[in-house]
């Protein structure tokens, strides 16, 4: 057990020497950083980029309250990993089966891409209807963000979570987008103080993933 240190990959280390683990022996590594940066609500300044008529989803979510017939009742919830200004909407659209019933609007797409570097956005969710059947619109919205915002890490839902139930897959997305980039820090400092030494991360569901797996679905290793 090493005491805590900033950055963190530094007692890691620390405690890989004290156990003198040979330089080619495979580590298993549970980091809690992404479960740190949601509680302590120091994520990345995320954006969202959604249907057009959708952006409320996230904040909608289940209309689950803990009274149902009481008329003040408060939600109780946290406020929303991204707030109103930084939810935005392109026009688009794929029915239930994926097929295209509105083009995905390019211009609408740099548009919104030109508004989120002046709100200095770190890290972008994308989440279309349907998506999950066709993400077709998904994937060309990303090449736009990419190409208008090269620094910019893009959290696309039909590849991290292609499932229906639009509030789930749109939360879960936007949780990826929020730890992403300072997950990918942390693990990026690991993976080069131990160099030759292979690391694995586990996600919240067991097992072990690779390190790129790891920062590009952050939203996994929380409660690791």
């Amino acid at each position: 057990k090493e005491p805590t240190t900033r950055p963190q990959h530094e007692a890691v280390v620390a405690g890989l020497d004290v156990v003198d683990v040979a330089p080619d022996a495979p580590v298993v590594h549970g980091t809690t950083a992404a479960t740190n940066a949601l509680l302590e609500q120091r994520g990345a300044r995320t954006a969202l980029l959604t249907t057009e008529g959708f952006a409320d989803v996230l904040v909608i979510g289940r209309q689950n309250r803990p009274d149902l017939y009481d008329l003040q009742a408060d939600s109780g919830r946290p406020p929303p990993l991204v707030p109103d200004a930084r939810r935005h909407e392109v026009p688009e659209r794929l029915s239930a089966e994926g097929d295209v019933l509105t083009p995905l609007d390019e211009e609408a797409v740099r548009r919104v891409a030109a508004t989120m570097a002046e709100q200095d956005v770190e890290s972008v969710a994308l989440v279309f209807l349907f998506s999950y059947r066709n993400p077709e619109h998904e994937e060309r919205a990303a090449e736009i963000l990419s190409e208008e915002l090269p620094d910019v890490p893009v959290t696309r839902s039909s590849a991290l979570l292609p499932e229906y139930r639009e509030y789930e897959r749109t939360a879960t997305t936007v949780v990826n987008a929020y730890v992403r980039p300072q997950v990918a820090r942390y693990l990026g400092r690991l993976n080069e103080a131990l160099g030759a030494t292979s690391v694995r991360v586990m996600p919240s569901n067991g097992g072990t993933i690779g390190l790129d797996t790891a920062a590009d679905e952050a939203a996994r290793l929380a409660l690791s």
